[in-house]
Parts: C-alpha cells; sequence; structure tokens
C-alpha cells in the first residue's frame, strides 16, 4: 500500500455564546475601569480583568488542522496562529464507516449508541463526512469537513468502508 500524507485546515468559527461572554467581559472591564478612578482597590482588580479579556479574546481565533499520514489522522487545533493543541487522533484501521452525512447515515445508526465529536466550521464552504470507528462494543463517530485531496486520500486506504 502507498504511503498517504495529506493536510487539510479551516479557521473554526466562533460560537454565539462566546461571542455574547467577550461582550460582557468587555463590559465589566469599561464598568471596573470607570469605578477605578473613584475607588483605588478595584485598580487591580481591573488590570486583572483586562488580562483575562486579551487572553480570552486570542483563544476565539482559533484553526483546526488534520494530517493524515497513512492510517493515523491526527486533528491539532491552533490558537491565535501560535500555539498549537492536540485535539484528538485517531487511527483509521478501526474505521467502519465512512459516508457523507445524511439521512441515510442517521438510519444506519439510529439503534446504536454513538458518541459523536465534531470538528467543522460553518464558514467553511466544503463538505461534512463522518468517519465511524469500532471501539470494541462502543462506536465513536467524528464529523470532519475535507477536501477532494483528504476524501481520496481515505477512499484509496479504506474503499470497503465507503458510503458516498
Amino acid at each position: 500500500m502507498n504511503s498517504v500524507y495529506v493536510e487539510y485546515s479551516f479557521k473554526k468559527d466562533v460560537a454565539f455564546r462566546s461571542r455574547v461572554f467577550f461582550a460582557f467581559l468587555v463590559a465589566v472591564c469599561v464598568l471596573l475601569g470607570f469605578y477605578s478612578l473613584f475607588v483605588t482597590i478595584l485598580v487591580p482588580v481591573f488590570i486583572a480583568a483586562i488580562a483575562l479579556t486579551y487572553f480570552y479574546k486570542r483563544s476565539l481565533k482559533c484553526e483546526y488542522e488534520y494530517i493524515l499520514l497513512d492510517d493515523d489522522l491526527a486533528i491539532d487545533r491552533i490558537i491565535n496562529k501560535a500555539k498549537r493543541k492536540k485535539a484528538g487522533r485517531y487511527d483509521l484501521s478501526k474505521i467502519i464507516d465512512f459516508s457523507s452525512v445524511d439521512e441515510d447515515f442517521y438510519k444506519r445508526y439510529q439503534d446504536k449508541h454513538v458518541k459523536s465529536k465534531k470538528y467543522f466550521s460553518r464558514l467553511n464552504e466544503d463538505d461534512i463526512y463522518a468517519l465511524v470507528f469500532n471501539n470494541g462494543n462502543n462506536y465513536e463517530c467524528l464529523y470532519i469537513q475535507a477536501d477532494e485531496a483528504l476524501k481520496q486520500a481515505i477512499a484509496s486506504r479504506h474503499p470497503h468502508n465507503l458510503h458516498l
């Protein structure tokens, strides 16, 4: 079997709750800034609130990157284009289904207990696919976005599990 190496990355959209919480932090900073003019004990709290708001804002700028190397799919979260965290690592030799997300996919797994993880963004135009893994008696479904290169790489390694 040939070696496969594919990289795919995209920007993650910011959830509505995260944007509301950021607006709340900014409002708290403004109020603490105003009140710290009159009550000097609030100055350290104001500085801490500014630092918290700054670091929270940096964490909102997020990207995901998929790296497929043979049967190893690594998913990394890149925060503010500076910090990389491992979001997950999956062994594609345990894959039992690779399909597009549609009604037929949900019908196949409606009777089974499936734990799902989602790594996709509404900002991205690429299609969403489901990778289902069998870990003993448990099923794990991984929702990813993929371009043609990533889709073809997975399909070439595991054509018998393809349901597109």
